[in-house]
């Protein structure tokens, strides 16, 4: 009795090892593919993680910047000028220095004069005025007009004619700074539309009109490059001629 039981025993012993190894078998399949499963999504976590590290989802830009960024992709240099010419009529042309004191103050020491009176970009640059004043037009010609200007000392002052290379108009009339644009490609487009506007709106008016003799009002930028000595005129770039 005792062997048949353990004979028994025994059977029943290795029976349940071989469904043991067999549901291991079955099992094994399945634990690989979970496994694999598993392998891959620790492959698709790390490589997201590498993604988002490289490409954020959201780039934080200071507000400052930002409005810079904006500003400079809207800035249109002929709507500025539109509000900035009725300024260089008004607010400038009444402040405007009065051109035989100017060139008295320029005579006498013109770097005082440039000190006093004018704006300078940078060390060693040509001056700026804006100043008004009257006289009477001596001289015409194709690229020029000339109006003499009386004073303690007469002098001349010229009106070029041709197209207007110029900055003493945006710079004289001390309405613009160039340190509040932080993009001086705008800074110099300002000027390009300035004078654009004399050469298309003063000029061609001053120029039909204009006859030896007749006495005329004016008021604009005159450049001057106080190392040139000792002077004797001015050139004028206008914003307003009126005559008298």
């Amino acid at each position: 009795m005792a062997d048949i039981n353990d004979t028994s025993v025994g059977r029943l012993t290795m029976n349940s090892a071989k469904r043991h190894n067999q549901l291991q078998v079955e099992k094994s399949p399945l634990q690989v593919a979970l496994k694999s499963r598993r392998w891959r999504a620790v492959f698709g976590l790390v490589a997201a993680l590498i993604f988002f590290i490289n490409v954020p989802l959201f780039h934080l830009v200071p507000l400052k910047a930002k409005q810079q960024q904006t500003a400079e992709s809207v800035f249109n240099a002929q709507r500025y000028v539109d509000v900035l010419w009725q300024k260089l009529l008004g607010e400038a042309s009444n402040r405007a220095i009065d051109v035989t004191e100017l060139m008295a103050a320029l005579q006498k020491n013109p770097e005082s004069a440039a000190q006093q009176f004018g704006y300078r970009l940078g060390i060693g640059s040509n001056t700026a005025f804006f100043a008004r004043g009257s006289g009477e037009v001596s001289a015409i010609s194709d690229e020029s007009i000339t109006i003499r200007v009386s004073a303690e000392t007469p002098f001349d002052l010229v009106i070029e004619l041709g197209p207007v290379f110029s900055n003493s108009i945006r710079d004289g009339s001390g309405l613009l700074n160039i340190s509040d644009f932080t993009n001086t490609q705008h800074f110099n487009a300002i000027s390009s539309d300035i004078n654009r506007r004399v050469e298309e709106q003063v000029l061609p008016t001053l120029q039909q009109a204009a006859q030896v003799g007749m006495q005329v009002h004016f008021t604009g930028g005159i450049e001057v490059a106080t190392e040139d000595g000792p002077l004797t005129s001015l050139t004028l770039v206008p914003v307003l001629i009126e005559w008298l």
